[in-house]
């Protein structure tokens, strides 16, 4: 199953991270969303028969978040 990593500078706050892992398992396609604290690192498992790594990108930055490069 394909996985990808992604740095969410907001993804250090309590609420920001239910809110967030919440939107995205409610993401069809999205099998499992983990996220560190630490350091806003948050895995995304996925089915890419269902939902494309641009989709996932899409939806934290649709919900007000900021994806770091």
């Amino acid at each position: 199953m394909p996985h990808n990593t992604f740095f969410v500078e907001e993804a250090k706050a309590h609420e920001n991270i239910q809110e967030l892992e919440a939107t995205l398992m409610n993401v069809a396609g999205i099998e499992r969303v983990l996220v560190d604290p630490d350091d806003g690192e948050i895995k995304v498992e996925y089915d890419d028969t269902e939902i494309q790594l641009q989709e996932i990108a899409k939806n934290i930055l649709s919900q007000g978040f900021h994806i770091e490069t």
